[in-house]
């Protein structure tokens, strides 16, 4: 299955018709056609995606096209074209294979990651997808005879792992200056999954005061549902 409309819209009676090991992917916002736990209650088998950051294997844009652009520019793509995308999508299932540096699954609040049912997508933050998926649209680029400037694809992925490196070490600097001003940050719709998520990180890092706007009994539940401190805020 793989939607994109409306939450609500697969039932559990659907579900248990599938074959052995479904695929489901509900990408319906915020909420999915079915949900992540009634999925997972239903059938222990299901292999489920959701274009929501609070369960495994999200989809998200941010995996796919800021690389195919990246890929395409670097080598001055006249377009892009089935061949380019299809590229980013392989380069996306190699990776997910990959073993995932402890880095990255901290990152989630994960002891690991290992590719299976819960992880079949690399996740958002993950440091290696530009260096995979730059490159790999940046080689069908130049196979296809759309690239006006073909790169040597060695050189080329230094040249991503360098500034991905330049990337970090600016997010460390302006993480040890917020920490060093000690400034309160206001979080409007401070109702929203990741807002609850991304307001606690910040406490732990130390790295400001979160204010977060909303229902208290509302935020609380989002801290419970996530497993996350609401201590600070």
């Amino acid at each position: 299955f793989f939607g994109l409309s409306v939450g609500g819209l697969v039932t559990p009676e659907m579900l248990l018709s599938m074959a052995e090991n479904p695929i489901v992917f509900a990408m319906a916002n915020p909420d999915p056609e079915i949900a992540y736990d009634v999925a997972k209650k239903t059938r222990a088998d299901v292999i489920m995606a959701t274009g929501r950051s609070d369960f495994p294997n999200q989809v998200n844009n941010v995996l796919g096209f800021p690389f195919i652009f990246r890929g395409a520019l670097d080598v001055r793509a006249s377009k892009i074209n089935e061949e380019m995308k299809l590229a980013a999508a392989h380069a996306l299932a190699e990776l997910a294979k990959e073993p995932v540096p402890d880095s990255i699954a901290s990152a989630y609040g994960l002891d690991s990651l290992e590719f299976g049912a819960e992880y079949i997508i690399p996740k958002p933050l993950d440091h290696r997808v530009i260096r995979k998926v730059a490159v790999a649209v940046a080689e069908a680029a130049m196979k296809t005879g759309v690239a006006r400037s073909p790169r040597d694809l060695d050189v080329y992925v230094r040249e991503l792992g360098e500034r991905a490196g330049q990337e970090r070490e600016l997010m460390r600097e302006l993480i040890a200056r917020a920490r060093r001003a000690k400034r309160k940050v206001l979080y409007p719709e401070g109702e929203a999954d990741r807002a609850v998520i991304a307001a606690s990180a910040v406490i732990q890092e130390g790295i400001a005061q979160p204010i977060l706007l909303g229902k208290e009994s509302v935020i609380q539940e989002k801290a419970d549902l996530h497993g996350v401190s609401m201590n600070g805020v």
